[in-house]
């Protein structure tokens, strides 16, 4: 080292070679930089001092042999962490811990968005309680548009979701601390029943009006039974995207009728979901259509809202606003904007207010009572009697077992 042309000034500290400083050659203030040479770790080590004077740089040098030095010793990890090498890995643990799938995709995506830009280069092992408070800040006073709370505590279990994981590999020691914001109230807008009338009556109309147009009228078909499927089970959005006909089976109420049963993947887990009697029907439609549109029944493991070639439909949110602003109805009173969600938010709505049990609906919908409570509370009725049965036609004594007979017939 001491021939080499790039070179200058160096120091061996300890006469070992294990700390050594220097000076870079061909520059007028070169501040010092040093070599460490840790035991019982492979290469190098090289840091700039950040000075040019060369007593400061002995201080920082040996300072950081020993810092270094003493977690190998411990058995911790002394190469930088970049937030983006482990959020790789972290991404790759996600996708195979048995989660369900798209909420883990809609964590993946989220963090990609709001943590990966902010941390990227950073060591993980640097992101602290402070650091965390200005991430926060920083997305509550430069971000285009302030995000909700509900969004920040997602963020928030987002960021703690990749710090657990470096914890549990003994990658950081301990976990920082995290701000808390607090829930708001604030559920979508739903139809009141006036409102739900105009609704499915509009999109007769809009139905019609591309009669003599198959792909028109498919998109449309589809959004007509998709709607009227959810606002008569009310389940979840990233639930009713995944239904497939080898998930309906039926029940019998107490006085001999029979109800579709759908049995759904979600954010809760697995759970069977009786719906409206009206959904026979729907899900009839689309299934004497698909059977018309391809010649032969639908495969059980095909999706029931999915496109010609039989892939999923992966969202109804475009087709859904345009319908919603055609029929007037983008909008509630309080010029609250209506979004799909709406459209559970209805049925929970409607079964309240017809005296279902709120236990039973909590069940039902894959929520908690205090949920229910705490956003429907005010439109519960009270005054009604309570449902024995979620769809509200139970009157006998008896009760019919499952028949998974379906589909269709």
């Amino acid at each position: 080292m001491t021939n080499h042309i790039h070179y200058k000034s160096y120091n061996d500290l300890r006469g070992d070679g294990r700390i050594i400083i220097y000076l870079r050659s061909g520059l007028k203030k070169s501040k010092y930089y040093v070599r460490l040479k840790i035991p019982n770790k492979k290469g190098y080590i090289v840091k700039s001092c950040q000075t040019t004077d060369e007593y400061e740089a002995r201080i920082f040098s040996e300072n950081l042999y020993y810092e270094l030095e003493g977690k190998v010793r411990r058995g911790e990890t002394i190469e930088k962490l970049p937030f983006s090498k482990v959020f790789k890995d972290w991404v790759s643990h996600r996708r195979i811990d048995g989660r369900e799938q798209v909420y883990t995709e809609l964590d993946i995506r989220g963090s990609e968005i709001y943590l990966l830009p902010y941390f990227k280069d950073m060591d993980v092992r640097e992101i602290d309680t402070n650091e965390i408070s200005k991430y926060f800040q920083n997305r509550l006073t430069v971000s285009e548009k302030i995000p909700s709370n509900s969004t920040l505590k997602q963020c928030v279990r987002r960021l703690k979701s990749i710090l657990n994981f470096c914890l549990d590999r003994s990658l950081i020691q301990k976990l920082p601390s995290f701000p808390k914001f607090k829930n708001v109230r604030n559920p979508r807008p739903d139809f009141n029943r006036i409102d739900w009338v105009k609704l499915y009556k509009f999109m007769r109309t809009h139905l019609e009006e591309v009669s003599d147009n198959p792909c028109y009228y498919r998109d449309r078909f589809y959004l007509q039974q998709y709607v009227l499927i959810m606002g008569n089970c009310g389940i979840r959005i990233g639930e009713g995207r995944e239904l497939k006909w080898t998930d309906v089976s039926r029940t019998k109420t107490l006085e001999g009728g029979t109800r579709i049963v759908l049995n759904v993947t979600g954010k809760t887990g697995n759970r069977e979901v009786v719906c409206n009697e009206s959904v026979k029907d729907y899900l009839s439609r689309l299934y004497n259509f698909r059977t018309e549109e391809t010649g032969f029944k639908p495969p059980l493991s095909e999706h029931i809202f999915c496109h010609k070639n039989g892939n999923p439909i992966k969202s109804f949110k475009r087709s859904f606003n345009t319908l919603l602003e055609k029929s007037g109805l983008l909008y509630n009173s309080k010029n609250q904007k209506r979004v799909l969600y709406s459209l559970r938010h209805t049925y929970a709505s409607m079964r309240l207010q017809e005296g279902v049990s709120i236990y039973q609906l909590s069940s039902n919908m894959g929520t908690s009572v205090e949920m229910i409570e705490n956003y429907y509370g005010k439109k519960r009725n009270t005054t009604s009697r309570s449902a024995s049965e979620i769809t509200k036609m139970n009157t006998s004594k008896k009760s019919g077992d499952l028949d998974t007979q379906l589909p269709w017939e």
